[in-house]
């Protein structure tokens, strides 16, 4: 899976949902979103940064 989007009707994303995805580039959450937990995306792709997805806002936005 290269690319996930979530609805505004997801509120949260559980430990390790993504861990291991090393095709992972993009990730776009909705509006609802407000936790990410621990290690969602450990050891995915080493190029997603979050740079073309919410992800990365969200954290900053949370200081986590």
């Amino acid at each position: 899976m290269k690319e996930v989007s979530f609805s505004d009707s997801v509120i949260s994303l559980g430990a390790y949902s993504f861990s291991g995805n090393t095709s992972l580039t993009e990730v776009y959450f909705g509006k609802g979103i407000n936790e990410i937990l621990y290690g969602a995306f450990e050891n995915s792709n080493s190029t997603f940064t979050g740079e073309n997805s919410y992800c990365k806002e969200w954290i900053k936005n949370r200081n986590v």
